[in-house]
């Protein structure tokens, strides 16, 4: 007796029992399914980058616009090459969840694997201070880490960026107002929850 399977949409598999009673393959066809590319993620902004040419000219700026920058978010600008990003003067950025990537709780050398997957690269150090300068429009409360390869400290803690807006109780707290912070960047050692938000830079 034959049986008819198929492969994909177009080609059959034939199979018939040998002398043993085990199914051979006749005819494979000629084709074959392939998984479908990722569904690109839609932009959430495009910053333009290289408008400054140092760290302090983007501390001079964020300044001026009366953002913040955090004692650990300035220790990696002091330690890090900030013009990482080649053949670059627009980034558009992506915002996904940890969960809009498909994972649970994950570290970050997960969340950066499979965000690979989904066509997402890494940012360079020039977005932290680009996209603070950018987001100006914050909601209060908020959070976004960005996706970046972690930066050694001068106290020997890996730390990636952080957009924040504090809400704060007051001048005296120093808290309040549009950060540009850092959070500890580590591989393997931390695990980031599903609601977590990471910036990613989609390739041109």
């Amino acid at each position: 007796m034959t049986k008819v399977t198929h492969v994909g949409m177009c080609a059959n598999v034939i199979e018939r029992p040998n002398a043993g009673g085990q199914a051979t393959v006749a005819n494979k066809g000629m084709f074959e399914m392939t998984a479908a590319p990722p569904k690109p993620y839609p932009v959430w902004r495009t910053i333009t980058l290289g408008v400054h040419k140092s760290a302090d000219g983007y501390r001079e700026s964020l300044k001026s616009a009366k953002m913040h920058i955090g004692a650990f978010a300035n220790d990696i600008l002091n330690r890090s090459n900030l013009f990482q990003t080649p053949g670059y003067n627009k980034a558009d950025l992506v915002v996904v969840t940890v969960g809009e990537l498909g994972l649970g709780a994950s570290t970050l050398r997960d969340i950066y694997t499979k965000a690979k997957t989904m066509r997402l690269d890494l940012c360079s150090v020039e977005i932290g201070p680009a996209a603070r300068l950018a987001y100006h429009d914050q909601p209060r409360d908020s959070a976004i880490t960005i996706a970046m390869e972690p930066i050694l400290s001068s106290a020997g803690i890996h730390g990636v960026f952080t957009l924040n807006h504090h809400i704060g109780t007051g001048k005296s707290h120093g808290d309040y107002g549009l950060w540009l912070q850092a959070t500890i960047g580590s591989y393997a050692n931390i695990s980031w929850s599903e609601g977590n938000r990471f910036m990613f830079l989609r390739p041109s």
